[in-house]
């Protein structure tokens, strides 16, 4: 774009769009047909390590201190400390149908847990102050509530000594932070699984 026109802070109701690259959908903001546009996409499209602020080695050396047939009835837990994230992945997951629920962190997951509350996925990502997403998903394997609920690492930190220890943590399955195609069929095929791959 050549300048912003123009920042609205809305609640919009998002028309799907029929699979068109970098188009979420329509809606009508501030009574004018808008459409929405899938930043991720252009994002990767120009680079897919945008967001990347560290080197390449393993995120634990750095921090050693410290879908089957109906897709619209799976419940997926997003557990990220970045507000932008959150806010660009959740449309992207309700897009391909899926009921989303998202925190900002490791710790308001627990707490859902301890609720009672029940999900068909969770999806975390690594690096999170407080408890980083090894810690968290360590802790969903050793509860009683969660311990065969399918997660996902999303994350910018893809060693392989990261994606080793995300394995043994608990995770099932571990992928890059901005491929949403590859995200959209982990999820898909991760539920068909059914559960917790030990």
């Amino acid at each position: 774009m050549d300048s912003i026109i123009d920042i609205r802070e809305e609640i919009i109701d998002v028309q799907v769009s029929q699979n068109k690259p970098g188009l979420v959908g329509s809606a009508i903001i501030s009574g004018k047909a808008t459409e929405i546009i899938e930043v991720m996409h252009y994002l990767n499209s120009v680079h897919g390590d945008w967001f990347k602020d560290h080197g390449d080695e393993p995120f634990l050396q750095q921090n050693k201190a410290g879908a089957d047939g109906q897709p619209s009835a799976r419940k997926i837990l997003l557990v990220d400390d970045s507000p932008f994230f959150r806010n660009m992945l959740c449309p992207v997951l309700t897009v391909a149908g899926y009921d989303v629920v998202a925190v900002e962190s490791p710790i308001k997951a627990l707490e859902l847990s301890e609720r009672g509350d029940k999900f068909d996925l969770i999806i975390s990502d690594i690096e999170m102050p407080d408890m980083n997403g090894f810690d968290f998903a360590t802790k969903v394997r050793s509860s009683k509530e969660w311990q065969d609920t399918p997660m996902v690492a999303m994350t910018s930190h893809s060693t392989p000594e990261d994606i080793d220890h995300g394995y043994k943590s608990g995770f099932d399955r571990y992928i890059a932070k901005f491929d949403r195609e590859t995200l959209l069929d982990t999820i898909n095929r991760t539920l068909a699984l059914g559960g917790h791959q030990s």
